[in-house]
């Protein structure tokens, strides 16, 4: 009885149907490099104009570039809005384009903490009147979550190419804004140590085709995303 039970399970498990998975972008790129939704925010914390918003520019950067020069990234994809939860997410991708470089470095990306505002956020605050814990969002109790996501190891300066974020965490964090376990506060990057370079990604409002992109690969419902992980690896 015990070995029917077993050959029932398999049989069942062998003829159900696979999850459906559907694959989004989400960026603002437009015309022929368009993405799914559209939704990103981002800007450069700059450490010599330390009150000065630089949330509309067409650059963000993530360097130690000299002493009393340094810049953090923060990017949040608001689009993931237009995906309808519970989703189980197999594997999410974040794509930044190195437009400068001045060197090869990692630069380590991490789950952000603070509601920042894109308008109102610089080196000091993250949003008008609101400080960050530290200047720069360098706080890893309060400014974001002290684990690393993942990294980038940027380029040649003469390399001018998307760089990803693509580890089993981002997934997880990905997932979670989705359904709505973790608040959706972005992702800051930033490099504390090292040498004097630094790396410029193009932003949201950069050039068309080169800006920042999420994709995003799930099934409505059905197997966890860490068992897909895990069949995938």
């Amino acid at each position: 009885m015990k070995n029917f039970i077993r050959w029932a399970a398999l049989l069942v498990f062998a003829t159900t149907p696979a999850f459906a998975q559907t694959t989004v972008t989400i960026g603002d790129n437009t015309g022929g490099s368009a993405n799914t939704f559209s939704g990103t925010i981002d800007a450069r914390l700059h450490q010599q104009t330390p009150t000065t918003n630089e949330g509309g520019i067409g650059s963000i950067e993530a360097s130690r570039f000299s002493a009393g020069d340094h810049n953090t990234l923060v990017i949040k994809f608001t689009g993931v809005s237009n995906i309808t939860g519970p989703v189980n997410v197999s594997s999410a991708r974040i794509r930044l384009w190195q437009s400068n470089n001045s060197g090869t470095d990692t630069i380590s990306c991490y789950r952000a903490l603070r509601a920042w505002v894109e308008s109102e956020v610089t080196w000091n605050v993250y949003s008008s009147g609101n400080n960050w814990g530290t200047a720069g969002a360098l706080n890893s109790s309060t400014d974001y979550e002290n684990t690393v996501l993942d990294t980038i190891t940027t380029e040649t300066a003469t390399d001018e190419t998307y760089q990803d974020l693509d580890s089993a965490a981002i997934a997880d964090l990905v997932e979670g804004w989705i359904n709505g376990t973790i608040t959706n506060d972005g992702i800051i990057c930033h490099r504390t140590a090292g040498g004097t370079t630094f790396h410029v990604f193009q932003s949201s409002e950069g050039t068309n085709g080169q800006r920042p992109i999420l994709e995003v690969t799930y099934t409505a419902g059905g197997a966890s995303g860490l068992l897909l992980r895990r069949r995938r690896n």
